[in-house]
């Protein structure tokens, strides 16, 4: 038997057809579960896997049913997968805020470890790259304009010696004029 949240199903002002509709969306999951059990006995992974994203569509179906905004954060059953070994009671303190610990063990969400630790190192690879082009970049940017000051430099000080020397040769002709 399915109970649900009486002063909910007020607040959110449901009908009976919300509320029938709710009622199966929880029959399909509980059908899931022992599903689950049986695909546990024979040691059916693909399927076991499979059932984490079917789980996750139930959970949104059931934020759509409850006229809630779909969010993942709030979601809870995935934790209860049959086949998941992830720790119960950290996971559920953290109900509601998005954080989940999963175990490296569990059949279900162990992968998503690995996922998750390759998805942050490509992006702190990524990240450290940008540093690097950026860094590369203004060092780049500081030398040119020290070799940029150089050569000004450099032009002014022959243009003056330049000058100096033109200016030699002319009182030279006028020493040789007079």
């Amino acid at each position: 038997m399915i109970k649900l949240n009486k002063e909910l199903i007020k607040k959110q002002n449901l009908t009976k057809k919300d509320i029938a509709n709710i009622k199966k969306l929880h029959v399909k999951k509980n059908k899931l579960f022992n599903n689950i059990k049986k695909w546990m006995n024979k040691n059916d992974l693909k399927k076991i896997k499979e059932s984490a994203k079917l789980i996750e569509e139930l959970e949104f179906k059931l934020q759509d049913a409850w006229k809630f905004e779909r969010n993942s954060k709030m979601h809870t059953h995935w934790l209860y997968n049959p086949a998941c070994t992830c720790p119960k009671l950290d996971n559920e303190e953290r109900f509601y805020t998005g954080q989940r610990i999963y175990s490296k063990d569990c059949i279900v969400h162990g992968d998503t470890i690995e996922i998750k630790k390759e998805e942050v190192v490509k992006e702190k690879d990524l990240e450290i790259s940008d540093k690097t082009k950026k860094i590369n970049q203004k060092e780049l940017e500081e030398k040119a304009e020290i070799l940029s000051s150089k050569i000004i430099k450099a032009k002014s000080s022959r243009e003056i010696d330049d000058l100096k020397l033109s200016e030699k040769i002319k009182k030279a002709k006028e020493l040789l004029k007079s």
